[in-house]
C-alpha cells in the first residue's frame, strides 16, 4: 500500500460529473505535444489540470471545484 496524505483541501460534496485530465510529470515540450494532439482530435475534455506543488495533496473534487471557479471567472 502506498501511504496517502490526507488532502490538504478536501471535498465533501457530490461527486463531480465533468471530465478531467490531470497530468504529472511530464516536460513542457510533451504536455504541449499531448494538450497539441487533443486539440486535433475529437476527444473532447471539460478540464485539463498539471498536478502542482499546491494541489497535488488535494481531494479531485476539490480539484474539479477550482477549476469550476477559474473557468466562471474568466471573461467571455
Amino acid at each position: 500500500f502506498v501511504d496517502v496524505p490526507e488532502p490538504t483541501r478536501g471535498f465533501d460534496k457530490e461527486p463531480p460529473t465533468e471530465s478531467c485530465l490531470v497530468f504529472s510529470g511530464l516536460k513542457e515540450a510533451k504536455l504541449q505535444q499531448v494538450l497539441e494532439r487533443l486539440r486535433e482530435s475529437d476527444l473532447s475534455v471539460d478540464y485539463k489540470a498539471v498536478v502542482t506543488g499546491e494541489n497535488r495533496n488535494w481531494a479531485f473534487g476539490a480539484l474539479i471545484e477550482e477549476m469550476r471557479a477559474e473557468k466562471a471567472a474568466q471573461p467571455r
